[in-house]
């Protein structure tokens, strides 16, 4: 797909921008993962979706599989949406004036439609999610150790009156309250069930390329037992009793935050425990979100297992 008003493909230019933003310091973890995905020449990674469109109930309550597809991040939208503004005459004249981005999300949409709808086998690749997820789990331990020293250091500074000597005497202040001691968390089945899912991810990538290779001549009932299972991948990482407070919400890979508004949270039901120090909470949707990983292990397991079938 060509970008409309450089020429070059349209990942080219967003290999780019994502390169340039990390040299500008834009972005957060996950964009840091990108850019290293960028920088590397592999595929670039999927942002994680929170809330604020119509997908929402799809991907968050329903557990279906779910891509939102844009071209922006040039123009100031900053004020129009869902204002006055929001007009038609506004999209012409500042938005999109010749209508090549509107064409290209057009033929984007639908070539990605027609590449789902015409494939006998679900296009379908498990090492990018394995690696995602293998990521955000890295996050949570290194959102805990920084929760640590943070109240440990805090503590030192308590005790050593360091505010009190830093306050205006003209204007004292009174120190931070202490925070409790944050412990060493149990993510053990977290961790197991993120280094399974990598090596399941790694035999059905490599199985799937094999099926492709000889031309996909599975017979047809076996083919339309594979999709299902594929189809059914993403409901493999919900759990009915739903989120901390929130029980509509059931994806524990991806929910908007409590406080953030659109804004993810990746593995939400651990990241805000940790957050709001809820310690016991934390290690229990650990627990959960790595028996939700599992499942989705063995649907991978299954899928490998039928497309090597030799009958």
């Amino acid at each position: 797909m060509s970008d409309p008003e450089t020429g070059v493909s349209v990942q080219a230019r967003l290999r780019a921008r994502t390169l340039t933003d990390a040299m500008n310091g834009v972005g957060d973890a996950d964009a840091r993962a990108a850019t290293d995905a960028a920088a590397e020449g592999g595929d670039l990674l999927l942002e994680a979706l929170g809330t604020g469109s119509d997908y929402t109930p799809f991907l968050q309550h329903l557990g279906i599989t779910t891509l939102d597809v844009e071209y922006g991040r040039e123009a100031d939208p900053a004020g129009v949406y869902h204002s006055r503004y929001d007009t038609f005459e506004h999209y012409v004249r500042f938005g999109d004036p010749d209508f090549r981005y509107g064409v290209a999300l057009a033929q984007t949409s639908g070539r990605l439609m027609l590449r789902v709808a015409d494939a006998q086998l679900l296009p379908q690749q498990a090492g990018s999610v394995a690696r995602r997820i293998d990521g955000y789990v890295r996050q949570l331990h290194a959102l805990a150790d920084a929760r640590r020293k943070h109240a440990t250091d805090l503590d030192a500074m308590i005790d050593a009156h360091l505010f009190e000597l830093a306050s205006d005497p003209q204007r004292p202040m009174l120190p931070p309250p202490m925070e409790s001691a944050v412990p060493y968390l149990d993510f053990a089945s977290l961790d197991n069930a993120v280094t399974r899912l990598a090596a399941s991810a790694r035999t059905f990538d490599a199985t799937y390329a094999m099926q492709l290779v000889a031309g996909t001549r599975l017979p047809t009932p076996r083919l339309r037992e594979v999709n299902a299972l594929l189809r059914g991948l993403e409901q493999a990482l919900t759990d009915a009793r739903g989120l901390p407070g929130r029980g509509w919400y059931i994806n524990l890979i991806y929910a908007p935050g409590q406080l953030t508004g659109y804004g993810a949270k990746t593995l939400p039901g651990v990241r805000e425990a940790i957050e709001q120090g809820q310690w016991q909470l934390a290690e229990e949707f650990a627990r959960r979100t790595a028996a939700a990983l599992s499942q989705y292990s063995d649907q991978l397991d299954r899928a490998s297992a039928m497309l090597r079938r030799a009958d």
